[in-house]
């Protein structure tokens, strides 16, 4: 989830000595394993201020190491609630400003801050429009990136996936059957918006035109990862089990993403 935006958003609920203690910061960088980056631990540790600090380890974990970095943004989004920085009439109140600047940074990552400071991935369920689109890139950046959150994991891969279909087809037709199965919405999916498919009973050859031979092999991709997450997952946005590796199912949830991104594209 970690980005510019977020960084700086959460930098400035600490702005003039507000939110957790220096002692808390500490507590927290040390468990999200960033200690490396912590300018209070240099030789001028004793100047630098709550806000500098979270913004240089945060910055330094989005170039290193980002699942450390989105570990101690948890951190530091429970903390600052419980300070009461989202709760008005309290002396640590951040301020409508920093609030919503803080919800609009993590809503461009896939991720809703409610007012209160509850922090969760967004529910595309209860989206449509433009705000579904705008989360499914959200979704499919964290894909790309091999972001392997709790969000993300190889089950929700297929869910993405399947998710930005069944949009494709409301946009390009105005509805979509709540019938079809996988592949057949994936299917259907390519064919409304004019993207190759190989033909159903999948002996023929594949299109001569390398390019349009490639869209064809992301149809496929979709459907074969998603056979693998049937065989080998538990399905249901639940983490493959230890017979598939960290490395095979994140080369899922990016292929997930490589084929949402296609489908997101051709509707432009």
């Amino acid at each position: 989830m970690l980005s510019d935006e977020i960084i700086s958003a959460i930098a400035h609920f600490f702005d003039e000595g507000a939110g957790p203690t220096h002692d808390e910061l500490g507590r927290m960088i040390r468990r999200a394993g960033l200690e490396a980056a912590d300018p209070r631990l240099g030789p001028d540790g004793d100047t630098v201020g709550k806000t500098k600090r979270v913004r240089e380890v945060l910055s330094y974990a989005l170039d290193r190491d980002r699942e450390a970095g989105d570990r101690l943004v948890r951190s530091l989004v429970g903390a600052i609630k419980a300070a009461g920085s989202f709760r008005q009439g309290s002396a640590s109140y951040a301020g409508e400003q920093v609030i919503t600047a803080a919800r609009e940074a993590f809503r461009a990552a896939g991720y809703e801050l409610d007012p209160e400071g509850n922090l969760r991935p967004s529910t595309l369920e209860n989206l449509e429009g433009p705000e579904l689109t705008e989360a499914i890139r959200a979704y499919i950046r964290r894909a790309q990136a091999g972001s392997d959150d709790a969000a993300l994991l190889v089950g929700t891969g297929k869910d993405l996936l399947e998710a930005t279909a069944r949009h494709a087809l409301a946009v390009a037709t105005g509805s979509y059957p709540s019938t079809y199965d996988f592949p057949t919405t994936l299917y259907q999916a390519f064919d409304r918006l004019s993207l190759a498919v190989p033909p159903q009973d999948l002996a023929a050859k594949l299109d001569r035109d390398p390019s349009r031979a490639i869209e064809q092999c992301l149809w496929l991709l979709g459907v074969t990862v998603n056979r693998l997450r049937n065989a080998e997952g538990t399905g249901h946005g639940r983490p493959f089990p230890a017979g598939v590796t960290a490395e095979q199912g994140r080369r899922a949830i990016q292929s997930m993403g490589l084929v949402s991104q296609l489908l997101l594209d051709a509707l432009t």
